[in-house]
């Protein structure tokens, strides 16, 4: 839809008039995007604008650590969320929005508490505001097309905006969805099922509760079958369950049967976290913007009930992210932990070099977003040959040992710095090895976790695959997390939130140490690289402390409260979740 050009000159020629002193972003150039035309002056664009936040991400920051640090006095004292709201909003309401109408002449959308403005506006309106001029921009794999200056932009002093999405910002790549296999491809003895994940990480009960919630955060046309969740539970001989909330509207039987592509990361999200945590209130986030994470961002900024646990198995290259995007995102994490979520992140399934690498000359130390952002905890992937024995002859899940497909991404990022309580374990590591240079060795360390990540069995579109990736490790720890939540919860106390500093802080206590591989090769044993970094004992940046016994992670993170009231929330929850088997076998 075009504006007259008379109206757009108009706007374009009251904003230009502006002073321009302050210094906003810059441009960062991509490879897969070619520029194109000049934008039509009339075309109508949109910006998202962050306002200007009442508290900064230091400052809130430093009230997270000041409730996640053990022994510190208000360890998980977690805020409500109308309390990190008044703290993290908007510093003047409305006051981003009135700019961006009267003097841009926009449409706008705030979200509740003002953090950030959708604005729709013509071409040469923004071109005034900004002083740059946008280009159509040419993704030549993709086949999208998008608008955005040509060049770093400036924008008025004074201006209540903190940062402005959709200017200069390409949108960068996006890598998820694991590796696929049909059944019939081959017999294997060592598939992961839901009760496998049971036995082999020592899970005794499968009760989660109503009183905690989960979610998965999905992209790029991911769908999920609400019939295929059904024949799952079914041959699993599961209860039945439903995903209670679905952002997006994206739950379809027919794309699931038309393209199994469209569903093999939702469909396994969904089903693996409601088979490990059943009966446990599932949300389905899901946004097809050009920059998800911005999106996640808006999402964040506006839910009312964050959730207890979410999952991502999605990810960019950490080095085409811009720093708005990057602080817009991690603000978002941090509030949200702020009022007791727990984020976890698949750390990629390319090892070091991640999913960019086509060749041995695309070799080198390339970090995953947001698994190297310090407020998520990052799942790596794990192998076995098999799971009769639990906990025993796991190795890192490298794509160049018995076929295991992918790589346990991992590495060091080249954008945050590592937290103090992480530093002993990374010392220790070097301690070990002495991996080929070229990672930023000060930089934010991954995977914490691990967890199989080879072979699941998923239903999709009515018949049944095998996948493989950290896409099924980062959801099966997450909803192990929902577990414990449960436990918590019903016992009267906090949910687990921002988890890092316990899990670095117990030095591997809760987990099986795997000691025995690396991450030097892409998926599909495609080719190996000379940058990499081996499996050793301790943390390590293949597969962080090792996978997740979960009977010793349930120990370990219910220490805090009475054994006895611990021992009661389990009875209780055992009765509940046995209730709707009951009911159902009843009508039938």
């Amino acid at each position: 839809m075009l504006l007259s050009l008379t109206v757009a000159a108009a706007i374009a020629e009251t904003v230009t008039a502006m002073t321009l002193e302050r210094h906003v972003g810059s441009h960062k150039p991509l490879e897969y995007w070619k520029k194109g035309a000049r934008a039509p002056a009339g075309a109508l664009h949109e910006v998202i604008v962050r306002a200007v936040p009442l508290a900064s991400r230091g400052e809130l920051e430093a009230l997270l650590l000041e409730r996640s640090i053990p022994g510190s006095a208000r360890f998980r004292e977690w805020m409500s969320t109308e309390e990190v709201k008044r703290v993290g909003g908007a510093s003047e309401l409305g006051a981003t929005e009135r700019w961006l109408k009267l003097g841009v002449g926009a449409r706008t959308k705030a979200t509740k508490h003002g953090e950030y403005v959708r604005a729709i506006a013509p071409v040469a309106a923004w071109e005034g505001v900004f002083a740059c001029e946008f280009y159509a921009w040419h993704h030549h794999e993709e086949k999208k097309t998008v608008l955005r200056c040509d060049g770093d932009y400036s924008i008025e002093s004074g201006a209540p905006a903190e940062a402005v999405f959709g200017v200069s910002d390409l949108p960068p790549r996006v890598w998820g969805g694991p590796r696929r296999r049909d059944k019939t491809n081959k017999t294997l003895d060592n598939i992961v099922t839901p009760s496998v994940i049971n036995s082999f990480y020592e899970i005794s009960s499968n009760a989660g509760s109503s009183k905690v919630y989960q979610g998965v955060f999905e992209t790029s046309g991911m769908d999920f079958s609400g019939s295929d969740l059904s024949d799952f539970q079914s041959l699993f001989d599961l209860p039945s369950d439903k995903v209670d909330t679905d952002y997006g509207g994206h739950e379809s039987d027919i794309e699931c049967e038309i393209d199994a592509d469209e569903c093999d990361e939702g469909n396994l999200d969904v089903q693996y976290m409601m088979a490990v945590s059943q009966l446990t209130p599932m949300t389905y986030y899901y946004t097809d913007a050009s920059s998800p994470f911005v999106a996640f961002a808006l999402y964040a900024a506006d839910l009312d009930t964050q959730p207890f646990v979410g999952s991502i198995s999605w990810g960019s290259i950490e080095s085409e992210m811009t720093d708005e995007v990057l602080e817009a995102f991690d603000v978002e994490l941090v509030k949200a932990t702020l009022a007791g979520s727990t984020f976890f992140v698949s750390s990629g399934d390319d090892g070091v070099a991640n999913f960019a690498a086509y060749s041995k000359a695309d070799c080198g130390y390339v970090p995953s977003y947001p698994a190297t952002s310090p407020y998520v905890v990052a799942v790596g992937a794990t192998y076995a040959s098999s799971y009769d024995d639990p906990g025993v002859g796991e190795v890192v899940c490298e794509s160049d040992v018995d076929d295991a497909i992918i790589t346990s991404g991992g590495g060091f990022s080249t954008y945050y710095a590592q937290p103090n309580f992480t530093l002993a374990a990374i010392s220790d590591y070097f301690d070990q090895v002495a991996p080929v240079s070229g990672y930023n060795a000060s930089g934010r360390a991954y995977p914490d976790l691990a967890l199989s990540g080879y072979d699941y069995l998923v239903v999709i579109g009515g018949a049944e695959y095998y996948v493989s990736g950290t896409s099924c490790s980062s959801p099966t720890v997450a909803a192990m997390a929902s577990l414990v939540n449960a436990v918590r919860v019903e016992a009267g106390a906090s949910g687990l939130g921002y988890v890092l500093p316990s899990i670095y802080a117990q030095n591997g206590s809760f987990t099986n140490d795997i000691t025995s591989g690396s991450n030097n090769c892409v998926a599909e044993d495609e080719f190996c690289c000379d940058q990499g970094f081996d499996a050793a004992t301790g943390w390590d940046p293949v597969t962080g402390w090792g996978s997740v016994d979960y009977a010793k992670f349930e120990a370990v993170f219910t220490s805090d409260l009475d054994p006895l009231e611990v021992a009661r929330a389990k009875s209780r929850l055992n009765v509940d979740a046995v209730r709707p088997l009951r009911a159902a076998a009843q009508k039938q």
